[in-house]
């Protein structure tokens, strides 16, 4: 979880800064998977209708970032995905 700050933070102040960013998040995940909790064995299968569009996805950020010439990270997990998607219909 990434979070922008521009000013000093005391440690105590960043500590609750993030508590708070990990609750926001946690509230926005559970608010769009219903039923979605931390650590959940069965998520694959939850979301698994929603493979192909998140590979889609992940192909327009990989696509932007080679032409726009950032130096953003990203990763390359949906190729990661798809062969083992691949390796499963053999």
């Amino acid at each position: 979880m990434f979070g922008f700050f521009n000013s000093m933070i005391q440690e105590k102040n960043l500590n609750l800064a993030i508590k708070r960013m990990h609750q926001e998040k946690s509230e926005k995940l559970t608010n769009h998977l219903s039923g979605y909790r931390k650590g959940d064995q069965d998520i694959f299968n939850k979301i698994q209708d929603k493979l192909d569009n998140a590979i889609a996805n992940a192909l327009r950020v990989e696509q932007f970032h080679q032409t726009a010439g950032t130096d953003n990270p990203f990763t390359c997990v949906h190729s990661l995905v798809e062969y083992l998607r691949d390796l499963k219909k053999e």
